[in-house]
């Protein structure tokens, strides 16, 4: 496995950013004009190398990365003449360094299409203040000693602490959080599991996801992703497909999500 985070192009990417918060810019906006994928551990893995003055967490990089992606203030990937908004995927980590981050942690990771996200490789070793390249670990002997990540999920219920929201990625799809389910689960109902279907019924004005099967042609059923407890669809109309970047609120009652379009 290489480091490409230790190239000397990333250093002269952010060696004038003032801050770390310029510096995700910065360095965001090379590797996006590059056309490579990138995760909050690869950038905070390059500031730890290359610029290891700047004082910040980790959590935070990701964060304020989530940020300009939903605020769409990203920059755009060049693509033959035009150009495309950065994807946002989630991928589980394998462990490779699982010190840093364990197997079946859950990681953002955004690039071009879906594709290169799936394909990306995204693990690296994020130094910690004052270690050096001599300090890593070695990922192949760590991989070696690491177990399959157990990625199943149980949706067991609970209450959200606040507002729950669907989003609208980028390819026009509507995300809906675990949180919706987790609380239509505790609210009533049987545990859930990654797999499991729920059934989704679109109209202008609403969307209703139930996690009972109703058993109406209205309805259509879409599985719960395993990574994470997510239910993801499209729009059924073609014409009318979901704006990216949207978000709307979730109504949740025993068993029922609904999503306000209007």
């Amino acid at each position: 496995m290489s480091y490409t985070i230790e190239a000397p192009e990333n250093k002269t990417a952010i060696q004038h950013s003032p801050d770390w918060y310029a510096a995700v810019t910065d360095l965001t906006r090379y590797w996006i004009q590059e056309g490579r994928s990138f995760s909050s551990g690869e950038v905070a893995g390059a500031f730890r190398i290359h610029r290891p003055e700047f004082q910040f967490r980790v959590g935070s990089v990701g964060e304020m990365l989530r940020d300009l992606f939903h605020n769409r203030q990203l920059d755009t990937y060049p693509d033959d003449g035009y150009s495309t908004y950065p994807y946002q995927g989630l991928r589980i980590a394998q462990g490779l360094f699982p010190e840093r981050t364990p197997a079946g942690t859950e990681v953002f990771v955004y690039g071009p299409s879906q594709e290169a996200i799936d394909e990306h490789d995204f693990e690296v070793y994020i130094p910690i203040p004052g270690e050096t390249v001599a300090d890593y670990p070695d990922p192949d002997s760590q991989a070696a000693s690491v177990p399959a990540p157990d990625v199943s999920m149980v949706i067991s219920g609970r209450l959200a602490t606040s507002d729950i929201n669907a989003t609208v990625w980028n390819d026009g799809r509507m995300m809906v959080p675990r949180a919706a389910l987790e609380a239509a689960v505790y609210l009533g109902g049987s545990p859930m599991h990654g797999g499991d279907d729920v059934f989704v019924s679109q109209t202008g004005d609403e969307v209703v996801i139930l996690t009972e099967d109703p058993e109406s042609d209205e309805f259509k059923s879409y599985e719960v992703w395993s990574s994470g407890g997510r239910v993801v669809f499209k729009s059924n109309d073609k014409d009318n497909p979901y704006p990216a970047g949207k978000e709307f609120s979730c109504k949740v009652e025993k068993g029922k999500i609904t999503i306000d379009l209007t």
